[in-house]
Protein backbone atom coordinates (compact mmCIF):
# COMPACT_ATOMS: atom_id res chain seq x y z
CA UNK A 1 0.00 0.00 0.00
CA UNK A 2 1.39 3.39 -1.02
CA UNK A 3 2.15 5.86 1.74
CA UNK A 4 1.08 9.51 1.26
CA UNK A 5 2.24 12.75 2.83
CA UNK A 6 1.29 16.40 2.63
CA UNK A 7 3.86 16.72 -0.16
CA UNK A 8 1.47 14.74 -2.39
CA UNK A 9 -1.24 17.39 -1.99
CA UNK A 10 -1.70 20.23 -4.47
CA UNK A 11 -3.10 23.73 -4.23
CA UNK A 12 -6.40 24.78 -5.77
CA UNK A 13 -8.03 22.00 -3.79
CA UNK A 14 -11.05 21.66 -1.52
CA UNK A 15 -11.25 20.87 2.18
CA UNK A 16 -14.42 19.64 3.83
CA UNK A 17 -15.58 18.31 7.16
CA UNK A 18 -12.89 19.84 9.41
CA UNK A 19 -13.31 18.52 12.96
CA UNK A 20 -11.40 17.65 16.12
CA UNK A 21 -11.88 14.34 17.87
CA UNK A 22 -9.83 11.78 19.77
CA UNK A 23 -6.80 14.11 19.99
CA UNK A 24 -6.67 14.64 16.22
CA UNK A 25 -7.63 17.46 13.87
CA UNK A 26 -9.24 15.81 10.84
CA UNK A 27 -10.53 16.81 7.42
CA UNK A 28 -11.31 15.55 3.94
CA UNK A 29 -9.00 16.96 1.24
CA UNK A 30 -10.06 16.78 -2.43
CA UNK A 31 -7.00 17.38 -4.59
CA UNK A 32 -7.80 19.82 -7.40
CA UNK A 33 -5.23 18.34 -9.78
CA UNK A 34 -5.56 14.58 -9.32
CA UNK A 35 -9.18 14.55 -8.01
CA UNK A 36 -7.96 12.12 -5.33
CA UNK A 37 -9.82 12.30 -2.02
CA UNK A 38 -7.65 12.09 1.08
CA UNK A 39 -8.34 11.87 4.77
CA UNK A 40 -5.92 14.04 6.75
CA UNK A 41 -5.48 13.41 10.46
CA UNK A 42 -3.09 15.46 12.56
CA UNK A 43 -2.18 14.40 16.09
CA UNK A 44 -2.22 17.57 18.21
CA UNK A 45 -3.29 18.84 21.61
CA UNK A 46 -4.79 22.05 20.25
CA UNK A 47 -5.84 23.61 16.98
CA UNK A 48 -7.02 26.87 15.47
CA UNK A 49 -9.76 27.19 12.86
CA UNK A 50 -11.66 30.05 11.26
CA UNK A 51 -13.59 27.95 8.77
CA UNK A 52 -14.51 24.26 8.50
CA UNK A 53 -14.37 24.11 4.70
CA UNK A 54 -12.97 25.86 1.65
CA UNK A 55 -13.59 25.16 -2.03
CA UNK A 56 -10.93 25.28 -4.71
CA UNK A 57 -8.32 27.52 -3.13
CA UNK A 58 -6.46 25.85 -0.28
CA UNK A 59 -2.78 25.52 0.43
CA UNK A 60 -0.97 23.18 2.80
CA UNK A 61 2.21 24.16 4.65
CA UNK A 62 4.47 23.34 7.56
CA UNK A 63 6.16 26.32 9.20
CA UNK A 64 9.24 26.30 11.42
CA UNK A 65 7.88 28.14 14.45
CA UNK A 66 11.24 29.64 15.45
CA UNK A 67 11.13 31.65 12.22
CA UNK A 68 7.89 33.36 13.33
CA UNK A 69 7.88 33.42 17.13
CA UNK A 70 10.68 34.59 19.45
CA UNK A 71 12.15 31.96 21.78
CA UNK A 72 13.24 32.82 25.32
CA UNK A 73 16.93 31.83 25.51
CA UNK A 74 16.77 30.78 29.15
CA UNK A 75 13.63 28.60 29.09
CA UNK A 76 13.57 27.59 25.41
CA UNK A 77 9.87 28.54 25.27
CA UNK A 78 8.07 30.58 22.65
CA UNK A 79 7.23 34.09 23.84
CA UNK A 80 5.06 36.83 22.36
CA UNK A 81 6.92 39.39 20.27
CA UNK A 82 7.14 42.85 21.80
CA UNK A 83 5.74 44.50 18.64
CA UNK A 84 1.93 44.73 18.72
CA UNK A 85 1.57 44.24 14.94
CA UNK A 86 3.62 41.03 15.08
CA UNK A 87 1.47 39.80 17.98
CA UNK A 88 -1.68 40.36 15.91
CA UNK A 89 -0.16 38.45 12.97
CA UNK A 90 0.45 35.48 15.29
CA UNK A 91 -3.17 35.53 16.45
CA UNK A 92 -4.52 35.94 12.92
CA UNK A 93 -2.79 32.71 11.81
CA UNK A 94 -3.29 30.79 15.06
CA UNK A 95 0.46 30.65 15.73
CA UNK A 96 -0.24 31.98 19.23
CA UNK A 97 -1.12 28.39 20.17
CA UNK A 98 2.61 27.76 20.49
CA UNK A 99 3.19 30.53 23.04
CA UNK A 100 4.54 29.03 26.25
CA UNK A 101 5.42 25.73 24.54
CA UNK A 102 9.03 24.56 24.27
CA UNK A 103 10.78 24.87 20.93
CA UNK A 104 12.26 21.39 21.48
CA UNK A 105 8.76 19.95 21.93
CA UNK A 106 6.87 21.77 19.17
CA UNK A 107 9.23 22.99 16.44
CA UNK A 108 6.59 23.11 13.66
CA UNK A 109 3.15 24.46 12.83
CA UNK A 110 0.95 22.67 10.30
CA UNK A 111 -1.59 24.78 8.42
CA UNK A 112 -4.25 24.31 5.79
CA UNK A 113 -5.59 27.65 4.63
CA UNK A 114 -7.62 29.27 1.93
CA UNK A 115 -9.18 32.68 2.32
CA UNK A 116 -9.15 31.85 6.02
CA UNK A 117 -7.28 29.34 8.16
CA UNK A 118 -9.13 26.02 7.93
CA UNK A 119 -6.91 24.53 10.53
CA UNK A 120 -3.57 25.14 12.05
CA UNK A 121 -1.83 23.38 14.89
CA UNK A 122 1.57 23.03 16.51
CA UNK A 123 3.14 19.64 15.79
CA UNK A 124 6.15 17.76 17.07
CA UNK A 125 7.12 16.36 13.67
CA UNK A 126 5.77 15.69 10.21
CA UNK A 127 5.07 12.15 11.42
CA UNK A 128 2.12 13.61 13.38
CA UNK A 129 0.35 14.05 10.02
CA UNK A 130 -1.39 11.04 8.49
CA UNK A 131 -2.58 11.35 4.87
CA UNK A 132 -4.69 8.46 3.56
CA UNK A 133 -6.12 8.09 0.05
CA UNK A 134 -9.81 7.22 0.44
CA UNK A 135 -11.09 7.52 -3.13
CA UNK A 136 -11.45 9.50 -6.31
CA UNK A 137 -13.83 12.40 -6.84
CA UNK A 138 -16.58 11.42 -9.28
CA UNK A 139 -17.41 14.53 -11.30
CA UNK A 140 -20.45 14.32 -13.52
CA UNK A 141 -20.44 16.28 -16.75
CA UNK A 142 -23.37 18.69 -16.53
CA UNK A 143 -22.81 20.44 -19.87
CA UNK A 144 -25.23 19.67 -22.69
Amino acid sequence: MKSYSIHDLNGDSTVKNMRYEDGKAKCIFIDGDSENIYSIQVRTEMFFSENCSEEGSVSVAIYSLKDYIPVDKQSGRYIAPSDFGKQMNLYKKGLNLALGKKLSEYPYFFMISGYKVIFGCPIKSEEDINVTLIGKENKTNTFK
